[in-house]
């Protein structure tokens, strides 16, 4: 499970906003490995890492 650690508007997402703690993505929305991969590291338009990938301990 992905979690933000950083606020985000999501352009692929219809500029959705991301807060710190959510999940990502939120539910009923589908994203590209691509899409994780840019922005669970900084080679996104802001240079920040803001999803990161978290264990589920369920």
């Amino acid at each position: 499970m992905y979690k933000v650690i950083e606020r985000f508007e999501d352009a692929q997402d219809n500029g959705h906003e991301y807060q710190g703690g959510d999940n990502y993505p939120r539910d009923g929305v589908e994203v590209s490995e691509e899409r994780f991969t840019e922005i669970s590291t900084t080679n996104n338009r802001r240079n920040l890492i803001a999803i990161k990938l978290f264990e589920d301990d369920t």
